[in-house]
């Protein structure tokens, strides 16, 4: 009798071996560290765009606050005196208090202020239709330096020129800088340069020579 030939499996049958499996899930994992990697470099690039985003509305919101106040500062004439009067302007090289047309057609007192030994940059504004208490808004916090300039002419001045401040003038300044640096070394976030519309209070005698108020109508 002859002895039955014992079937042995083809290569094609064996299966994968212990080292081929290894292989395949060091592979596999891999190529799972670089998807997930992947994955959240790009969450992490959403959420700084995200960010970004919303910090540059956010400054722009501050933006246009400071620029419509000033812009729309009101040249209101204060009689100091019988002989003596001033437009209801205060500038300094920290603060502006001004009076600012609202959208209302009444006015608002509105005072920008800059403490460096706080940090901050705020915004207090009082709508005189109202009389309610001022309301104050910190726009910036974690501030280094803020500087406030005015350009026009004053007393004393052949031409116009820049001044550190503002104050006791028959006209507005024809222009108001605002520079805004931040403690944490972040660009400047704020550098306006604003032209008030009105130059001179509506019952003045305005002298165009002079651009300033000579008396009232």
């Amino acid at each position: 009798m002859t002895r039955a030939a014992v079937a042995r499996p083809t290569s094609h049958e064996a299966g994968f071996t212990l080292v081929e499996l290894l292989v395949a899930m060091t592979l596999l994992g891999f190529v799972s560290i670089l998807l997930f990697g992947g994955l959240r470099l790009g969450t992490r690039v959403w959420e700084r765009t995200e960010t970004g985003f919303q910090g540059d509305r956010a400054l722009h919101g501050v933006e246009e606050a400071i620029a419509d106040a000033v812009g729309h500062a009101y040249p209101r004439l204060i009689h100091r005196s019988a002989t003596t009067s001033e437009i209801a302007f205060s500038g300094s090289p920290s603060s502006i208090a001004l009076t600012a047309q609202t959208g209302d057609a009444g006015v608002a007192e509105v005072v920008i202020t800059a403490d460096q030994g706080a940090g901050s940059l705020t915004v207090a504004s009082r709508s005189e239709i109202s009389g309610a208490t001022a309301a104050t808004t910190t726009v910036f916090a974690g501030v280094a330096s803020a500087t406030f300039s005015y350009f026009g002419t004053t007393a004393g001045d052949n031409e116009p020129r820049w001044h550190d401040t503002w104050q006791s003038q028959r006209a507005l300044p024809r222009l108001v800088r605002i520079v805004v640096r931040m403690r944490d070394g972040r660009q400047t976030p704020l550098d306006l340069t604003i032209a008030p519309r009105i130059q001179a209070p509506m019952d003045c005698v305005f002298d165009v020579l002079t651009d300033n108020c000579q008396g009232h109508g």
